[in-house]
């Protein structure tokens, strides 16, 4: 998966998640405290989010971190509960930087 799909199926997740809260574009952007045009634009998987916006969207939008990563990723809970990623076609720095941004959310909700 490379960085436009990621960006692409990110946006998806986004606009699922802000559809299931009944939040227009406006009103998750204030909740955010980002443009709305930056929200349209991550929809559209034309902008890539960094941690700090990934960890506002999610906190506008009432939900964890990871709920807004692609489900094409394959993250997963181990039995000891790290996190992993089993998409092989992610590269090892992308699969580490899944696992971290997971293991960093569940450290924040503890």
């Amino acid at each position: 998966m490379n960085e436009k799909a990621i960006n692409k199926s990110f946006g998806v997740r986004l606009k699922e998640e802000r559809d299931r809260a009944s939040l227009t574009q406006d009103e998750l952007a204030k909740r955010a405290n980002i443009g709305r045009t930056t929200v349209a634009n991550i929809e559209r998987g034309r902008q890539s989010v960094s941690i700090p916006v990934l960890y506002r969207l999610a906190s506008a939008l009432g939900v964890s971190p990871e709920i807004l990563l692609p489900k094409s990723v394959g993250m997963g809970v181990a039995d000891d509960g790290s996190a992993y990623s089993e998409n092989l076609a992610l590269s090892d720095r992308q699969n580490i930087w899944v696992q971290n941004i997971l293991q960093e959310s569940r450290n924040d909700e503890k």
